[in-house]
């Protein structure tokens, strides 16, 4: 038969959309029962964790009011104490003034000696008991336990059982004191045997409330709620439970019992699990849904059983799945009525955009005969929308493609100047020092991580003389290449001013009166300098504005807070007060920008203080480079990945306890 490519075409069109349609009608199908299966699922899921819920609830308020009793029964205690005690106080006969006082039903009033012999009793306490002779619940003796603990004025409670003949037993709570001017120990009992039948019947109504609540509850058609306790044993069974819980039975389908399947299914209780059992009915498989109560020991447990649970699900797909084919095998035909005046225009623009690889971007563009000719369409024709949008992309892309080349260009040559800039700013921090003036006199470590490629801090060091050594650390308001302009500007103006003489608060005024000329960016920089004397250990220093330093020694960590001025760069006649203190052999002086203590986390947590004078305890007797490493890594383990937000700068002094052991140790990044 010879058929027309057009016809081949729609034909083939047909087929690919009618098998489409069929496959997509029958996966939404098995997708809306899935979905209805699992929303019923979690139906029933929520009413176990509702009711588990209602369960704690109920035993939190029998709990409330316990301790409701024992605050009013500690109060009533505390009352009658400072009763005792007043009436201790004051001359005449004690028992006879405890004898007028009137107790509440089940309270009473004993009084011991120093041999534990009762020899005052008052209220409903058994005359023919004596709590001090015996052991309480704990197994320690009362007498002496009382005694002992009164004496030492400690709370002195203890909890009894007296045995009843003719089974049972009664339960009194004491609370003790000692009344050293009589020699007397004063206990103060209650019978609590109301109390625990008080709790009793809250418990059992508590139960009777539930028993209604988890009547009321349909897991399914036929399914149910019940509780048991930590073995098994039935709890709370509504009478729609349609036999006996047996939870020992195996579960067919785990080979586990039912029981060990529901303590595992608690511990994730947004996950049931499926049961086979004989309980449940011969080949019947059912969803357990878990929740424990753990302040019962209870297990809320829903039963659901599987076939009713899906059975609503698989029939509303069924009808879905009719519907969608129906509607498709309509679409498939419509759409196969319009694959004929789709198929020329579209493969001649297919054609053309195959082209577009081949096309040289760097030409202006010419004319297209196909598109001209396709965009004179009307314009709500998707053909000649295409083509327009086409004829637009293609000169699109030439002025992108252009755009490109310059902008990489620009990029290329702004990175190659951020290089540069930073092998200036680094080049601008100091090298060793001669071997000659650093042996045996001190060791000196220092490091610089910017945030970016390229940073503001700084810090310098150099002898200003045979036996003096300056020390400077920096950093500047901004970062990147004004920051890094800044700070190189800084340190020249620091090399040239220290020349002059005079102390670090002379130095840091020089400094601040040629930043602040012409500073029309108002930028600012905070510095400390400090000039030690490798004879003495003198070390004078003032600061502006920058982090106070700390000294570390063998017995602990102090602060440099005092002689703080104002920032360096923005009030021109600015004074810097000097300060003076002492660094003894084997002390080290640390110095830091706030990129180390204000070294943040993902979740914004600062580093700290407090974390930073504790890596520095971590690190004492440790020579300048170890200390500094180690606080590289203690701020590294706090930020644990997260981006740098400043420059972290470190500077390191440690003046020698002996000659001959000192080496320079300084390292730069």
């Amino acid at each position: 038969m010879n058929l027309s490519t057009r016809f081949k075409f729609t034909l083939l069109v047909f087929s690919a959309l009618g098998m489409l349609a069929a496959a997509t009608g029958v996966f939404t199908a098995w997708r809306v029962r899935e979905a209805i299966s699992e929303k019923l699922r979690e139906n029933s899921a929520n009413a176990v964790a509702l009711s588990a819920a209602n369960a704690s609830d109920l035993q939190e308020n029998l709990f409330l009011r316990k301790i409701d009793q024992v605050f009013r029964l500690k109060d009533l205690n505390r009352l009658y104490e400072r009763t005792v005690r007043a009436f201790s106080g004051e001359a005449g006969d004690l028992f006879a003034s405890l004898r007028r006082l009137a107790l509440p039903k089940g309270y009473s009033i004993l009084a011991a000696d120093g041999e534990l012999n009762v020899v005052f009793r008052h209220g409903d306490f058994p005359d023919d008991f004596t709590p001090y002779r015996t052991r309480d619940i704990k197994g320690l003796d009362v007498g002496p336990t009382m005694l002992r603990l009164a004496r030492e004025n400690v709370p002195a409670f203890a909890l009894i059982r007296r045995e009843l003949p003719g089974g049972g037993g009664v339960k009194f709570f004491g609370h003790h004191f000692h009344l050293p001017e009589r020699g007397l120990l004063v206990g103060l009992w209650s019978d609590i045997a109301p109390q625990q039948e008080e709790e009793r019947r809250g418990l059992e109504k508590a139960v009777a409330t539930l028993s209604r609540a988890f009547a009321g509850v349909r897991v399914g058609v036929s399914g149910f709620l019940m509780a048991v306790d930590g073995n098994g044993e039935p709890v709370i069974v509504p009478a729609n439970v349609p036999a006996p819980p047996d939870l020992a039975a195996k579960n067919r389908l785990s080979g586990r019992s039912l029981l060990d399947d529901l303590r595992n299914a608690a511990e994730t209780p947004g996950a049931p699990f499926i049961a086979e059992s004989p309980w449940l009915g011969d080949a019947r498989q059912a969803f357990f849904f878990v929740r424990r109560v753990r302040s019962l020991g209870w297990y809320v447990v829903g039963v659901g059983f599987v076939d009713e649970i899906e059975a609503t699900g698989r029939q509303l797909s069924v009808a879905l799945a009719a519907a969608i084919l129906i509607i498709a095998a309509g679409l498939t035909l419509a759409a196969a009525l319009m694959v004929g005046r789709l198929t020329a225009p579209l493969t001649r623009l297919a054609r053309f955009a195959r082209e577009v690889s081949k096309t040289d971007f760097f030409r202006e563009a010419e004319g297209n005969e196909l598109l001209d000719g396709l965009s004179q369409r009307p314009s709500r024709d998707e053909i000649g929308e295409l083509a327009r949008a086409l004829s637009f992309m293609d000169g699109a892309l030439r002025a992108r493609v252009r755009e490109l080349v310059d902008a990489a260009g620009k990029r290329e040559r702004m990175e190659g100047e951020l290089h540069a800039a930073t092998r200036i700013q680094m080049g601008f921090l100091p090298g060793p020092l001669a071997d000659a003036e650093v042996r045996g006199r001190f060791q000196l470590a220092a490091e610089l991580v910017p945030a970016r490629e390229v940073g503001g801090d700084l810090y310098d060091f150099f002898m200003l003389d045979r036996n003096r050594l300056c020390v400077v650390i920096g950093d500047v308001s901004d970062k990147g290449v004004p920051a890094a302009l800044f700070m190189s500007m800084t340190m020249i103006l620091l090399r040239s001013s220290a020349e002059t003489g005079g102390g670090p608060g002379d130095l840091l005024a020089r400094i601040n009166r040629n930043l602040t000329r012409d500073n029309v960016n108002t930028m600012f920089v905070t510095l400390f300098v400090a000039v030690a004397d490798l004879r003495t250990g003198e070390l004078r220093y003032a600061n502006g504005g920058h982090n106070p330093p700390h000294i570390v020694s063998a017995s602990g960590i102090r602060r440099i807070e005092d002689a703080s001025g104002p920032l360096v760069g923005v009030f021109e006649n600015a004074e810097f007060p000097d300060g003076k203190t002492f660094l003894a052999p084997g002390e080290t002086l640390f110095l830091h920008t706030d990129g180390v203590n204000e070294a943040m986390n993902w979740d914004h947590e600062q580093f700290g203080d407090t974390a930073l004078e504790a890596a520095l305890l971590a690190s004492a007797g440790q020579n300048p480079g170890e200390t500094i490493r180690r606080m590289r890594e203690a701020v590294a383990a706090h930020v644990a990945g997260a981006p740098a937000s400043d420059d972290i700068t470190m500077l390191c002094l440690r003046l020698e306890k002996t000659a001959g052991l000192g080496k320079l140790s300084v390292k730069i990044i």
